[in-house]
Protein backbone atom coordinates (compact mmCIF):
# COMPACT_ATOMS: atom_id res chain seq x y z
CA UNK A 1 0.00 0.00 0.00
CA UNK A 2 2.96 2.31 0.16
CA UNK A 3 4.01 2.14 -3.09
CA UNK A 4 0.18 2.41 -4.00
CA UNK A 5 0.35 5.65 -1.93
CA UNK A 6 3.52 7.11 -3.14
CA UNK A 7 2.45 7.03 -6.77
CA UNK A 8 -0.78 8.56 -5.73
CA UNK A 9 0.87 11.68 -4.56
CA UNK A 10 3.51 11.68 -7.12
CA UNK A 11 0.73 11.92 -9.76
CA UNK A 12 -2.05 14.02 -8.32
CA UNK A 13 -2.14 17.49 -8.64
CA UNK A 14 -2.54 19.40 -5.75
CA UNK A 15 -6.05 19.75 -4.36
CA UNK A 16 -7.17 16.39 -6.42
CA UNK A 17 -8.87 13.25 -4.47
CA UNK A 18 -8.00 9.76 -3.95
CA UNK A 19 -10.13 7.13 -3.86
CA UNK A 20 -9.11 3.64 -2.03
CA UNK A 21 -11.74 0.68 -1.18
CA UNK A 22 -10.51 -1.36 1.43
CA UNK A 23 -11.87 -4.50 3.58
CA UNK A 24 -10.01 -5.35 6.58
CA UNK A 25 -10.71 -9.61 7.70
CA UNK A 26 -9.82 -9.12 11.50
CA UNK A 27 -10.60 -13.20 11.69
CA UNK A 28 -7.86 -14.49 9.48
CA UNK A 29 -5.11 -11.32 10.16
CA UNK A 30 -5.50 -11.75 13.89
CA UNK A 31 -4.20 -14.94 13.55
CA UNK A 32 -1.83 -14.08 11.58
CA UNK A 33 -0.70 -11.45 13.77
CA UNK A 34 -1.74 -13.83 17.00
CA UNK A 35 -3.68 -11.14 18.50
CA UNK A 36 -7.30 -11.17 19.12
CA UNK A 37 -9.28 -9.68 16.18
CA UNK A 38 -10.20 -6.69 18.17
CA UNK A 39 -6.25 -5.91 18.63
CA UNK A 40 -5.70 -5.90 14.78
CA UNK A 41 -5.24 -2.56 12.92
CA UNK A 42 -7.59 -1.77 10.87
CA UNK A 43 -6.48 -1.38 6.78
CA UNK A 44 -8.41 2.32 6.51
CA UNK A 45 -6.60 3.75 9.69
CA UNK A 46 -3.61 2.30 8.29
CA UNK A 47 -4.21 3.61 4.71
CA UNK A 48 -5.07 7.15 6.13
CA UNK A 49 -1.75 6.90 8.15
CA UNK A 50 0.13 6.23 4.78
CA UNK A 51 -1.17 8.34 2.85
CA UNK A 52 -0.23 11.24 5.47
CA UNK A 53 3.50 10.29 5.31
CA UNK A 54 2.94 10.83 1.61
CA UNK A 55 1.24 14.39 1.43
CA UNK A 56 -1.93 13.10 1.90
CA UNK A 57 -4.88 14.10 3.87
CA UNK A 58 -8.09 12.45 4.56
CA UNK A 59 -11.04 14.18 3.36
CA UNK A 60 -13.50 11.50 4.25
CA UNK A 61 -13.91 7.93 5.52
CA UNK A 62 -16.69 6.37 4.54
CA UNK A 63 -17.93 2.39 5.41
CA UNK A 64 -20.33 0.06 4.26
CA UNK A 65 -21.12 -3.21 5.51
CA UNK A 66 -20.56 -6.23 2.67
CA UNK A 67 -23.54 -8.91 2.52
CA UNK A 68 -23.27 -12.37 1.94
CA UNK A 69 -19.28 -12.55 3.42
CA UNK A 70 -20.33 -11.80 6.46
CA UNK A 71 -18.13 -14.61 8.16
CA UNK A 72 -15.04 -13.04 6.41
CA UNK A 73 -15.36 -9.17 6.03
CA UNK A 74 -18.05 -7.36 7.78
CA UNK A 75 -17.34 -3.99 6.27
CA UNK A 76 -15.34 -2.28 3.35
CA UNK A 77 -13.97 1.22 4.14
CA UNK A 78 -13.90 4.10 1.28
CA UNK A 79 -11.19 6.43 2.04
CA UNK A 80 -10.60 9.62 0.30
CA UNK A 81 -7.58 11.33 0.57
CA UNK A 82 -6.39 14.69 -1.18
CA UNK A 83 -3.05 16.11 -2.09
CA UNK A 84 -1.99 19.08 -0.04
Amino acid sequence: MERVLSECARVLRRGRLCTIVVGTNSNQLSKILDVSPDEVPGIEDVVTELGSQHGLRLVRKMSRQITGMANTMRNEFIVLLQRE
